[in-house]
């Protein structure tokens, strides 16, 4: 009776152990089984590094003189987003769509535009069992959510602006995803 029963409760957890596990992977973090590629109706906020309880609202900030063109920087305009499929867009009257980034590089968009949006971005989930040092997720770039920055003077303005990979000697940043 005993062997039937081990053999009976060895083919159920043989077979459970044998499925393989789906990991969940956004097209713009390949590779990282704790992001996420579509999150709708977002804000963006950067956290301090050096002192996580300050922080800042982020928004989409015109590039003058362009009509096109616009970055993302410390604004309390509140812009609202939305990802699909790692390409990230605004929800408003007039669309503006994520663009490619670079090392030491703004996050861009474009409006008026047919594109979509470029697929470059994703939300990290905490996965740790103690907790995180940020309330909500990170939003990070091509799998990199450790190296924002803001930095002073963005396109000849005053303007606080979030910079990819910063060079210069900038306030290291979070970007967080808050729903």
């Amino acid at each position: 009776m005993i062997p039937r029963v081990f053999a009976a409760v060895l083919a159920v957890t043989g077979s459970v152990l044998a499925t393989p596990l789906i990991a969940r992977n956004a097209p713009g973090c390949p590779g990282v089984f704790n992001s996420i590629g579509d999150v709708a109706n977002f804000t963006l906020t950067a956290a301090y590094k050096n002192d996580t309880s300050l922080t800042r609202p982020l928004g989409l900030v015109p590039q003058t003189p362009s009509l096109f063109n616009s970055f993302i920087a410390v604004s309390d305009l509140g812009t609202v987003f939305t990802m699909v499929n790692s390409g990230i867009k605004t929800v408003s009257s007039s669309v503006a769509v994520s663009q490619p980034v670079s090392s030491n590089g703004f996050l861009e968009f474009v409006s008026f535009t047919s594109f979509p949006p470029t697929q470059i971005y994703c939300e990290f989930y905490n996965t740790d069992p103690n907790g995180s040092l940020y309330p909500y997720p990170l939003l990070a770039v091509n799998s990199d959510s450790d190296h924002f920055s803001i930095c002073p003077g963005g396109l000849g303005r005053q303007q606080e602006v979030v910079v990819y990979n910063s060079t210069s000697s900038c306030d290291e940043v979070v970007v967080m995803i808050v729903q």
